[in-house]
């Protein structure tokens, strides 16, 4: 009863321009907002398609959200040569994370994936360090 007594009073219902929403929220023409839900289904579908690649080789894989975040949030170092883009990544991790963001790196490698306006069409290569010399 204690802990109930020092909660914040927080009402069930209460107008949005009483909330801590208040002029954070916009309201869409339902064409734009069809546009941001479609592409917030396909990043969040993205995400866990690689993070379920990325599972497959951790030994904790319920990690692997988590690991991935990290990845994409990794700063890094893009090299383009005639024959390909190689995109090396500085991950913080340990050394069973690093052996699974190496494999998953690999694996995503062997794609052969370019970037689409790349006139050239070179694939991209990437891998990971563990510091930039």
């Amino acid at each position: 009863m204690e802990l109930e007594a020092q909660r914040p009073h927080v009402p069930k219902h209460d107008q949005l321009g009483n909330t801590v929403l208040a002029g954070k929220l916009v309201h869409h023409v339902a064409e734009y907002k069809l546009l941001l839900d479609t592409v917030r289904t396909a990043c969040a579908n993205a995400e866990s398609d690689l993070a379920s690649t990325l599972a497959r080789h951790m030994r904790r894989p319920r990690e692997a959200k988590k690991l991935l975040a990290n990845l994409l949030a990794a700063p890094g170092h893009v090299t383009v040569s005639d024959s390909a883009i190689r995109v090396t990544l500085l991950c913080a991790a340990n050394a069973a994370e690093r052996k699974s963001i190496d494999a998953f790196l690999r694996r995503v490698t062997d794609q052969r994936l370019t970037l689409p306006g790349d006139p050239a069409a070179r694939p991209l290569a990437f891998r990971s360090q563990e510091s930039f010399v």
